[in-house]
């Protein structure tokens, strides 16, 4: 079932649709949807939102501000910014239906849509994944260079001084277009998409974009934020025929932590928008990804068996500490990321660990951690308790000092659905581990 709905985005109502699952029985996980550069909801989100719907997920399209159905002048102007906001505000009314499980929202970008979720992943909690398909980098300074960047700039900024003399609201210019003809899409591939658009599906797309748009484009800087989206799932669907390289996409989701995967179809960048096979391959991967880590059936027995799982982390705990490395390779899956801001880093992979752990017992051979607290919720299970050791071998460098040494430390461990621990967060005394090992020196009193 599919009802029009609209919101409140910063004073401005944006407009959409709502697909709501049929027969449903109780709240249920939601989807919201970012679009692509100059598009309005009736192109390509609906092909996806209605995949979205039948597979049990409450789904919100929606016209940005400036666009469509929504509200706000100059039309057809683009503003990151301002579209993330519109994003974070459907958020929040989609919460806020009476169909919607509030604790279970995901995001889906195309394009530009896209960079925003690698925005809105890293910065709005409320998202527990992301998909982000056929994701529109800004390689504005990698295709034209910095020279003719710098250039191009000039002319977009003396557009404020022009329009500032005569008192129009914006100047525009074709939102795509073949080459050479100005347009801020200059693409046939684009050019054809929008084009067919225009004159099947979707007769209201107007084909023009403000001259002002262009200027924000360039500024933006969104998938920068793609560092701090981890815990946030992340799922990222490219072409590999794409205009945007699979390189430039591939080193975005290198920077992002776990979990997270990339999927490359071969294919071109509008074909992800609508096109077969290409549409059903990357609905049915988003599909399993929202139905992994926001459906709750997805969160098996095993996974949630809280008394198993503080078993688990015991028999851990004996067995490491006695030298069993066998353990690892037991206990841990193949995805398994350890997460630590006081080690500065991250580690993947049960033979990480193992080494990682292997250097502190090389360090200090009687090396031990007591479990002092240890509590357990639904898939986590965290532990604190006191490190210890004799200092008799060398550190990261640090030579020994035969010294015994002890920090405090908390570790919260988490199980997949097959019951092996997939992720761990780890925070530590760095300062009073570092300063015993005479790594950094003694912190004295205030003003000595």
């Amino acid at each position: 079932m599919r009802r029009e709905v609209e919101f409140p985005s910063q004073g401005v109502m944006c407009r959409g649709w709502l697909y709501v699952p049929d027969h449903l029985q109780k709240r249920a996980p939601a989807i919201v949807m970012a679009n692509a550069i100059s598009a309005i909801k009736e192109i390509t989100l609906p092909g996806y939102a209605e995949r979205f719907c039948a597979a049990g997920f409450v789904t919100l399209v929606f016209d940005y501000r400036h666009y469509g159905a929504s509200d706000e002048a100059p039309r057809n102007h683009i503003d990151p910014h301002e579209q993330q906001q519109d994003i974070r505000n459907a958020i929040t009314w989609l919460r806020a239906q009476p169909e919607v499980d509030p604790d279970n929202i995901g995001g889906w970008g195309i394009s530009l849509g896209g960079v925003h979720m690698l925005f809105l992943g890293a910065y709005d909690r409320r998202l527990k994944a992301v998909v982000s398909v056929a994701t529109g980098l800004n390689m504005m300074e990698a295709m034209m260079g910095r020279t003719t960047l710098q250039g191009f700039l000039r002319i977009l900024n003396g557009d404020h001084d022009r329009r500032f003399q005569t008192g129009e609201l914006a100047t525009y210019i074709p939102a795509v277009s073949m080459p050479g003809k100005g347009g801020l899409m200059p693409l046939p591939e684009a050019y054809e998409f929008y084009t067919e658009a225009m004159q099947t599906y979707a007769p209201t797309y107007e084909n023009r974009v403000t001259f002002e748009s262009v200027e924000n484009l360039i500024a933006d800087q969104s998938a920068e934020a793609v560092e701090l989206i981890a815990p946030t799932a992340l799922l990222m669907i490219h072409g590999e025929k794409d205009l945007i390289p699979v390189d430039a996409v591939r080193a975005v989701f290198e920077r992002a932590g776990e979990p997270k995967k990339l999927i490359v179809l071969d294919c071109l960048h509008t074909d992800l928008y609508c096109r077969e096979p290409w549409v059903t391959q990357s609905a049915d991967a988003a599909i399993e990804w929202f139905n992994h880590y926001l459906h709750h059936k997805g969160e098996s027995a095993v996974s949630q068996d809280i008394e198993r799982n503080k078993r688990v982390i015991q028999y851990f705990y004996e067995q490491a500490f006695r030298g069993n490395l066998d353990v690892y390779d037991e206990l841990f899956a193949p995805e398994f990321v350890s997460y630590s801001s006081a080690a500065g880093g991250e580690l993947r992979g049960p033979e990480a660990f193992k080494q990682a752990n292997i250097l502190y017992n090389n360090a200090f051979p009687d090396f031990y951690s007591t479990i002092d607290m240890i509590i357990a919720e639904k898939n986590l299970v965290m532990v604190y308790g006191v490190a210890s050791g004799t200092f008799k071998g060398e550190f990261m460098g640090i030579q020994p000092t035969g010294k015994k040494i002890s920090w405090t430390g908390v570790a919260i461990y988490r199980f997949n659905d097959e019951g092996k621990i997939d992720g761990r967060w780890q925070e530590f005394d760095a300062i009073s581990l570092f300063t015993q090992m005479g790594i950094i020196p003694p912190m004295g009193p205030a003003g000595a």
